[in-house]
């Protein structure tokens, strides 16, 4: 039977991905209870954004290349931040259902690794350093690629500032669209370099050797650097050039910051991102409310799950209509309760139950605020021929 708010042929939403921690986590016991906690979340995503600021705090203090030759307060606040994230990961470990879940949910694989690089830096590397020396001894003896590697694994930490992207999705959003827009900005990238290299090209043929030309137009290389200082970044230019005097590497990177921050984030904003943006806040807007009822509605859902086979039957469905707590969580995001409730047939249509993600997606159908298209009218119109078909039937068998 064609369903009025569900047709697999004609309508197709993609799969949300909306942390699945919550729903591979147990239904039962202390660990799952304390990883569905909200203050627990919020008291993790308040340690992140507090270690990012700690980062800048010890980069610029803390000199010191191991931490046990830290001062007092940084040896406490590195011990202190490592303890609870490993903590962190402990309890949402725990709170699996089953151990081989872990590499299901992607944000616990990249917070496990991000907790492993501070563990390797803030206890691994102190007992290194304290079975291959100590002292002075020790100090002189430390390889310069092992501070390196230390350093790496300092800058690593500021990484968990991905997390904030699972707590804000409009951060996502945003992330989402400066990514659909790379190729806009390289193939405008790559129109600049055309434009420096025919210019430098010519002015190099021409002042080449000349007064005029000294010490910018020398070769074809020289000119390009000094083109893109002098002309693009003209304000940065004895900034940039001090960096190129350290590494070319150092340059690169500079110069990858400033076509970022200058050309990509603040010239295109207003243009290119804007609309970017725009349309994949659209096509999110499904995606960010399943994770909103996902959140909200796990718990309640695993209470009506008796066989834990992440599907709602239709009893399943009345049990959570029930619910007061649930019934005030879609009213919320301005599902129509009563409509949900009489159009429960069109619902599940000749199914006797749905996947749970595929169940969020028809009930986000019924918000009052949706706007009709094109396809809910064919949707309606196959709807109607397909009950007109049966009332001729009826008809007919009566006539016979």
């Amino acid at each position: 039977k064609d369903s009025v708010v569900r047709d697999e042929s004609a309508f197709h939403v993609e799969r949300a991905e909306p942390e699945p921690d919550l729903l591979l986590y147990r239904t039962d016991g202390v660990w799952q209870k304390l990883a569905r906690s909200a203050m627990f979340r919020n008291v993790a995503l308040g340690m992140i954004i507090f270690n990012v600021f700690w980062i800048a705090i010890d980069t610029d203090f803390n000199k010191a290349d191991v931490i046990t030759e830290a001062a007092w307060p940084f040896q406490v606040a590195d011990n202190t931040f490592c303890a609870f994230f490993c903590f962190e990961i402990v309890v949402r470990f725990m709170a699996l259902q089953r151990g081989s879940d872990a590499i299901v949910d992607p944000w616990f694989v990249f917070d496990s690794f991000l907790v492993f690089t501070m563990v390797w830096g803030t206890w691994i590397m102190v007992l290194i350093e304290a079975t291959t020396g100590s002292g002075s001894s020790g100090a002189e003896a430390r390889s310069s690629s092992g501070l390196r590697i230390l350093r790496v694994f300092r800058i690593a930490r500021i990484a968990r500032l991905g997390s904030l992207f699972k707590a804000m999705p409009e951060l996502l959003t945003m992330v989402r669209g400066m990514a659909a827009a790379t190729r806009s900005v390289f193939s405008m990238f790559f129109v600049l370099v055309i434009i420096i290299y025919v210019y430098a090209v010519f002015f190099t043929q021409m002042l080449a050797g000349t007064e005029t030309g000294q010490g910018c137009f020398d070769n074809v290389p020289q000119a390009m650097n000094c083109l893109l200082l002098d002309g693009v970044f003209a304000d940065q230019a004895s900034f940039v050039t001090k960096l190129l005097d350290a590494s070319l590497g150092y340059y690169v990177l500079v110069l990858t910051y400033l076509f970022l921050v200058t050309l990509t984030v603040m010239n295109l904003l207003i243009g290119v991102v804007c609309e970017v943006v725009e349309t994949v806040a659209r096509k999110s807007k499904d995606e960010i409310l399943i994770q909103s009822l996902v959140q909200k509605l796990s718990g309640c859902f695993a209470a009506v799950d008796t066989n834990s086979d992440m599907c709602v039957s239709k009893h399943e469905f009345h049990l959570m209509v029930e619910n007061p707590e649930v019934r005030q969580v879609l009213h919320e995001v301005g599902v129509d309760i009563y409509a949900l409730v009489d159009f429960t047939h069109e619902v599940f249509g000749s199914r006797q139950e749905l996947d749970f993600f595929e169940f969020l997606r028809t009930v986000l159908q019924f918000r009052g605020n949706n706007t009709a298209t094109i396809r809910d009218m064919v949707q309606l119109r196959r709807y109607l021929a397909n009950k007109l078909h049966r009332i001729e039937d009826l008809e007919l068998r009566l006539l016979e």
